[in-house]
């Protein structure tokens, strides 16, 4: 929107965006962000513009995780044992053991063992995981990954579906944002391709289709409305000829 626009209140709006998940420690919207971003200034800027921004939103959800208090304190088990100097100079050093993950790696081994497993070309049915879940008598009762609950839903064959929809989606806005000049088209690929690869990010360790789900639905619905958009946009040029 600032973009287009040029009004400085946008990018106001963009910062409060980034600091929220920070303030609150949440790991998840930290990366959705930096990755959603990442993706509006690639398609959106010129590469000498977005490439820089784009260095500097990885550095800061590194110096976050290591350095804000709230994250670090979440994003490991004894936060004090990381070497911080030698993790920001190479990433890799940090084991997936010191990493907290608050229990969601063995609730995604319980649930992929009983429901994915046994079939898993076509899963155990929609809800499947979610009937599982609550029926266990677990203290969490959702697997927090939107990834495990598809595969053990609708197996290998409705996860392949639902991202060959997502890449069908991305293709689209990326076409639409190259080949078209109207302003609102250009905007709506934008919102579409950073809302997409922000929810691919969420999905991989949140619950996205159960107490978000609203937030899950804006992607596609700002990749309708570009539909739209692009449909009203050919019928103009049609009548041209």
């Amino acid at each position: 929107m600032w973009k287009y626009t040029k009004n400085k209140k946008y990018l106001i709006y963009t910062i409060l965006a980034a600091i929220s998940p920070v303030l609150v420690g949440i790991r998840t919207g930290i990366g959705a962000y930096i990755l959603g971003a990442s993706a509006v200034l690639w398609i959106g800027f010129p590469k000498r513009t977005a490439i820089p921004i784009i260095a500097m939103l990885a550095f800061l959800g590194l110096y976050t995780v290591f350095f804000v208090s709230n994250v670090r304190d979440h994003m490991f088990y004894d936060p004090d044992s990381v070497n911080t100097a030698q993790a920001l100079q190479n990433p890799s050093s940090i084991t997936w053991e010191q990493i907290n993950n608050s229990g969601r790696e063995s609730m995604w081994k319980f649930v992929l063992r009983k429901l994915y497993d046994p079939n898993p070309l076509f899963g155990s049915g929609l809800g499947a995981t979610q009937y599982l879940m609550y029926n266990r008598g677990a203290i969490k009762s959702i697997v927090h990954s939107g990834y495990v609950e598809y595969l053990c839903d609708t197996g290998l064959i409705g996860l392949g579906c639902y991202l060959f929809i997502i890449l069908s989606i991305l293709l689209n806005a990326w076409h639409a944002y190259a080949f078209y000049s109207l302003v609102e088209i250009k905007l709506f690929s934008l919102f579409t391709v950073g809302g997409i690869f922000a929810l691919l990010f969420c999905m991989g360790f949140d619950n996205t289709n159960n107490y978000v789900l609203v937030a899950t639905q804006y992607p596609f619905i700002f990749a309708g409305i570009l539909s739209g958009l692009i449909e009203k946009q050919k019928r103009r040029l049609w009548k041209r000829f």
